[in-house]
């Protein structure tokens, strides 16, 4: 999610926001637990990963059972949100990118043609 959210960035974002969880299913436990990056501690160094636990379900009765299920599927949608969001954004900054160096390319050969060797063929993968 974080190499999403910072796709063609100059400098990495750490918003200390969780937009990436997990869970775990043991001994009729479920453990829901959200991740975070912050800045590294010095330059040049890895970020640091932190992990909170959202909640935990005993799931010994049905009540607590559908509760855990509700909790989990919602953390699902949520996590399906960001990432769909983050790729929209992503999408975007390459077609961006993709067109400032069309029109660059374009303005430096004229009509896209190199001398002597007809024209140049371009192939738009974001059709």
């Amino acid at each position: 999610m974080h190499t999403l959210q910072n796709y063609l960035g100059e400098e990495p974002v750490y918003g200390g926001n969780a937009y990436a969880f997990t869970s775990t299913l043991l001994g009729g436990y479920l453990n829901l637990n959200a991740h975070h990056l912050t800045t590294p501690a010095n330059p040049g160094q890895r970020p640091d990963y932190h992990v909170t636990q959202l909640k935990a379900y005993a799931l010994r009765d049905d009540e607590v059972l559908l509760e855990g299920i509700s909790a989990f599927r919602n953390l699902r949608k949520l996590a399906k949100t960001y990432r769909d969001q983050f790729i929209q954004a992503a999408n975007a900054k390459a077609r961006k990118r993709h067109s400032e160096v069309t029109n660059a390319e374009k303005d430096d050969h004229g009509t896209m043609e190199k001398q002597g060797e007809g024209k140049s063929h371009f192939f738009d993968y974001f059709d």
